[in-house]
């Protein structure tokens, strides 16, 4: 919840920060180097995930010192030689495909490419170990820094894109620093204990999932130049700021979940079996329709306010684009749930595929839609995409590993949100504060009323919930008055 404030706090400063054409441009170089940090990582972030309970299980101080070493150190050299292709790439590539300023942002962005591939694997570490507390820790301090040190520089250098890449740099490359330290002072990371047969493993797990991130950043990157080519930097920049709110909407399910889902799942499938494993899975995901659901319906009825109020009015053309980016992200962040079966059972070729026939559908959507409807063809393409990617996944996932899915219970809240949405769409209030504020209270107040009233299951669950809590607090009491006595 954090890193979503701190989100929702560093758009509106940025937005006022940059003309919508440096919004565009800064957002076009991001993606750029986005699609070498894939190179940098080169699915080692993946190994991290699948192989630390085989080393965690054996007791063994030295094991699990192979495990980190080995990993860390071979993040480090592929984010060094990717960062280093990059920069031979953009120095030759001719002055009529590059422009002298987009040239120079580019290499000033490649030292991301460097930084966020170690840093990928660093959060992977706690990410896996559950701690939780240091993961969000770090994670929600970076981000304040950046915001920090981009407002300093925007203030005390210059009002650029320049400012916004070195501010990321600068803050990102001291947290790489401080966690590195933090490994190697456990005496977690040493070079002698890199293992080349562990190596080969994990980059034998890791590769398939190479093509599938890289071509998962092509396909979340692709809209961007073709909005460009086909619209103006203008139109890019509405287009990006949609894409960011709805992002972050996206981050503030994704994020908890990133954090703890893969590991939980692992974990149970180890030690408790397929069964269990599958339970979970169908618990969380019902939880998961309930809450995205619910954010389509807020989003349809507050987008206009939310832009106007987080981006000023210079940005109000991005606001029908905002529904349509937040389902298809939304679907995007399901595959947490359908994705098991494939990971567990190390289909990663598999998943590879489906990103490439993805991608390869993303483009041409948008090459026939985007002529044809402008941005809204851009935000059509996008939610296709994503449906896409998603059915096939289900299906090639759920040969290895059914998940039930409660698609009954799915479909009322559908039909929840709709009733809110008919209801609450025409209510119109003059500052858009207020009406974020009234019709997104109402919006939540009047679906999860209904969620309710239509499913019984859920009306148990959360009975059951807090009877548990008032429970725990009660005994919680007593104990306290008993130490007191």
């Amino acid at each position: 919840m954090i890193v979503m404030l701190l989100a929702l706090i560093s758009f509106p400063i940025f937005t006022r920060l940059f003309s919508v054409e440096e919004y565009g441009l800064m957002s076009l170089v991001l993606k750029t180097v986005s699609v070498f940090i894939v190179f940098a990582k080169m699915g080692v972030q993946n190994s991290v995930m699948r192989f630390y309970q085989e080393y965690a299980v054996r007791r063994d101080r030295s094991a699990l010192r192979t495990y980190y070493s080995t990993l860390y150190f071979a993040v480090f050299a592929f984010a060094a030689a990717a960062t280093l292709i990059f920069d031979l790439l953009v120095w030759s590539a001719p002055v009529s495909f590059l422009s002298p300023l987009l040239r120079q942002l580019l290499l000033l962005g490649s030292g991301l490419i460097f930084i966020r591939g170690i840093y990928s694997v660093l959060l992977g570490f706690w990410r896996i170990e559950e701690r939780t507390l240091l993961f969000n820790v770090v994670d929600a301090a970076n981000k304040l820094g950046v915001i920090v040190i981009i407002c300093l520089l925007a203030f005390t250098w210059e009002r650029s894109v320049r400012a916004f890449l070195g501010g990321s740099l600068l803050v990102e490359s001291v947290s790489v620093v401080i966690a590195s330290a933090l490994l190697w002072s456990q005496g977690l990371i040493a070079p002698t204990a890199c293992e080349p047969s562990f190596f080969r493993k994990a980059i034998a797990y890791g590769a398939p999932l190479i093509l599938y991130e890289l071509f998962g950043v092509v396909l979340g990157s692709a809209d961007r130049f073709l909005v460009q080519f086909y619209l103006g930097a203008r139109q890019l920049g509405y287009y990006s700021a949609a894409y960011n709110i709805s992002s972050s909407l996206q981050d503030s399910i994704v994020s908890p979940l990133n954090l703890a889902l893969f590991p939980i799942y692992m974990r149970l499938w180890v030690t408790k079996g397929k069964g269990e494993t599958q339970a979970f899975i169908s618990t969380i995901f019902n939880h998961f329709a309930l809450a995205s659901i619910g954010i389509i319906a807020f989003v349809t009825l507050t987008s206009k306010d939310a832009v106007v109020l987080l981006a000023t009015e210079k940005f109000q053309k991005a606001q029908s684009l905002v529904p349509l980016l937040v389902a298809a992200l939304l679907l995007a962040a399901s595959h947490f749930f359908i994705d098991p079966g494939l990971l567990i059972f190390r289909k990663t070729g598999v998943m590879a595929r489906i990103a490439i026939y993805s991608t390869v559908v993303n483009i041409g959507l948008n090459v026939l839609l985007l002529p044809k409807l402008g941005l809204m063809g851009a935000g059509l393409a996008t939610l296709l995409t994503y449906l896409f990617m998603t059915l096939l996944t289900l299906h090639a996932s759920f040969s290895l590993l059914p998940i039930p899915l409660q698609l009954d219970r799915m479909a009322k809240y559908a039909v929840a949100a709709a009733i809110v949405v008919f209801a609450l769409h025409g209510l119109h209030l003059g500052h858009p504060l207020a009406g974020l504020l009234v019709k997104g209270g109402l919006c939540a107040i009047g679906y999860l009323a209904l969620a309710l009233l239509f499913d019984r299951k859920f009306r148990v669950f959360v009975v059951s919930s807090l009877s548990l809590r008032f429970h725990s607090t009660a005994i919680a009491g007593m104990g306290s008055e008993g130490e007191s006595i």
